[in-house]
């Protein structure tokens, strides 16, 4: 794992300018686990129910994803 100093590292760490909170990789951690789960659901036995909850997980996962590139396109902004 990178140092919080390393170029390299994003994660609740600054690099140059670029300040990520933690919370945002938690979000993206815990959508994660919650798509994965309801993929393998309905990977097993795809009801209408579980397509709807695959559904529902992948949207709050692209927007949790979503959040982190909005937090770093601000950071590229203010360095400019």
């Amino acid at each position: 794992m990178p140092a919080d100093n390393d170029p390299g590292s994003l994660g609740g760490a600054r690099n140059g300018d670029v300040i990520l909170c933690p919370s945002l990789g938690d979000d993206v951690a815990a959508a994660a686990g919650e798509f994965d789960r309801c993929f393998a659901a309905a990977a097993a036995q795809p009801t209408p129910e579980r397509l709807d909850a695959l559904r529902d997980a992948t949207d709050r996962l692209m927007r949790a994803c979503a959040r982190v590139l909005i937090e770093l396109g601000r950071s590229e902004d203010e360095q400019t």
